[in-house]
């Protein structure tokens, strides 16, 4: 899924971010 995907790479480069 497109959505999922989209969402843990948020989740990875935010949590990378910090």
């Amino acid at each position: 899924m497109i959505l999922q995907c989209s969402l843990y790479n948020f989740a990875l480069e935010a949590y990378s971010g910090l």
